[in-house]
């Protein structure tokens, strides 16, 4: 089995337009997917997908960054492949179900 690399950041940015990006490091992690993908290097890259998306940020004069949220369906996504293992963890009293989904970034390089 080869160990390939692994980028754990839960900003990633729109590769398309996927919600689920923060500032510049997720613009930093998405276009670290984008190459990659370009010179053909095989890579994971874990991060959170909103149910809600992240938000949609609004400015206002006396309160500054307000944010909004978004209406956005991953279930309707191209592209965006809901896999069937759900993920069970408990946290003393609680428990939260995580469901894995899968997205194939492809290289945008017009050379290849």
């Amino acid at each position: 089995m080869k160990i390939q690399d692994c980028l754990f950041d839960l900003k990633i940015d729109k590769v398309i337009d996927l919600p689920l990006y923060s500032g510049g490091l997720g613009v930093l992690a998405g276009d670290t997917l984008k190459s990659t993908a370009d010179l053909g290097i095989p890579m994971v890259a874990v991060g959170i997908l909103w149910e809600k998306g992240y938000f949609r940020q609004k400015f206002w004069f006396k309160h500054g960054q307000v944010p909004e949220e978004m209406d956005w369906d991953p279930y309707t996504y191209p592209g965006l492949i809901p896999l069937e293992n759900i993920i069970k963890i408990k946290f003393k009293k609680d428990t939260v179900f995580l469901r894995l989904w899968k997205y194939y970034i492809f290289s945008h390089d017009k050379n290849k």
